[in-house]
């Protein structure tokens, strides 16, 4: 929990109505459009760790959901409260604990699913799952930028004496203790905060003590890609890289919301498995149609590619939108030139999807973005 800029990386106060100030977004930091539509909706999974029965620490850092009634949160935060590792994990008799979103409501934790022995992470099952935000999908890949990606912690903050007072004021406000925070910055890349230390995700988003357990998101796609833990004031911070996590057979038990899936699916024909008696011919695609799974090479003669692109270049014709929603689908910005026309751009972005074989990707999430709800009914004939 640590500044690591004192200029460059604020924090922007999330009020009681989840609004936020978005003004003092740092120029340095990209953020797709329209703007900060997809952190702000992820405000609302964030909460903060409560724990009752310890007057001396009533809350222990902050958490986030990630499936149906389950939270992600720091071991070390929960452990404070709980008896036994691994999956077998009971809080202790004096305690309990609970979680405070960020738009006030309260939900109490039924039980601890797993401290994970490895990574500093801890999954929770809320007593109550009605009524609550939507999760947040958790990345199960590792991103292809990890150096000086856009990303921002979404936590809560408190007091630490670890960093200059006068500079948390400057970044942080007055009486920020308790409040919750968006905190924009970089990913750095895979490294460790000291000798002995478990490699993990290094970023530059100004946190405080109360963040950890807060999820860092990747802004190009909404997705968490860790759950901050630790810094060193003016050095780096440190977030589990949750595509480790993925991983790990023992946490495909639990529906943490992995996108895409965690589990191969190919694992499941160990139980009975269908081998054909001979190699099956690859069907083709019919003129004209195409799936999501199984695009065909791009052919710009081919009419739905006519469809598709006319359709993309008319509705979003901002050159800026069509470079974000490419980088969303896992075309890197830098390989595609973003001058020209918009129709321009998106034959170039088309390409090289299709190159890329993510052609499937990008149509999908366009159409499932609710950003582009308009744009979802003339897209769905095609997937």
């Amino acid at each position: 929990m640590a500044i690591i800029r004192n200029v460059g990386r604020p924090a922007l106060r999330v009020a009681p109505d989840l609004s936020v100030d978005w003004s003092r977004w740092p120029e340095a930091v990209g953020i797709t459009e329209p703007p900060h539509e997809r952190v702000a909706r992820a405000v609302s999974a964030v909460g903060r760790l409560m724990v009752h029965g310890d007057a001396a620490m009533p809350w222990m850092g902050s958490c986030f959901l990630t499936g149906p009634g389950l939270v992600l949160a720091a071991s070390f935060a929960v452990s404070t409260a709980t008896n036994g590792a691994g999956t077998g994990v009971t809080v202790q008799d004096d305690k309990h604990l609970s979680v405070q979103f960020a738009d006030g409501r309260a939900k109490e934790v039924a039980r601890v699913l797993f401290l994970h022995p490895y990574f500093r992470v801890a999954l929770l099952e809320l007593a109550d799952g009605d009524g609550l935000p939507d999760p947040l999908n958790v990345a199960s890949t590792s991103p292809e930028n990890l150096g000086g990606g856009d990303v921002a912690v979404i936590s809560c903050a408190g007091m630490d004496a670890r960093n200059d007072p006068e500079v948390m004021k400057r970044i942080y406000g007055e009486d920020f203790e308790e409040s919750f925070f968006v905190q924009p910055g970089k990913v750095l890349g895979l490294g460790t905060i000291s000798a002995g230390e478990a490699p993990g995700l290094l970023h530059d988003c100004s946190t405080l003590g109360g963040s950890s357990g807060g999820a860092l998101v990747e802004l190009a796609s909404g997705d968490v890609l860790g759950l901050h833990t630790s810094g060193r004031a003016g050095t780096n911070n440190y977030a589990e890289p949750l595509w480790e996590l993925a991983r790990d057979p023992v946490v495909w038990d639990f529906a943490i919301g992995f996108r895409p899936a965690a589990k191969p699916t190919w694992l499941d024909a160990w139980g009975t498995p269908v081998v054909p008696n001979a190699p099956q011919p690859q069907p083709g695609p019919e003129q004209g149609t195409w799936t999501v799974k199984a695009l065909p090479p791009l052919d710009f003669a081919n009419p739905t590619v006519q469809l598709l692109l006319r359709t993309l270049f008319t509705t979003f014709s901002s050159t800026e939108v069509a470079m974000n929603l490419a980088l969303d689908a896992g075309v890197l910005r830098g390989t595609v030139d973003d001058q020209g026309s918009a129709e321009v751009v998106w034959r170039r972005i088309l390409d090289k999807a299709s190159t890329k074989g993510v052609l499937g990707t990008l149509v999908q999430r366009v159409h499932d973005d609710p950003e582009n709800q308009g744009i979802a009914p003339i897209l769905a004939p095609m997937l």
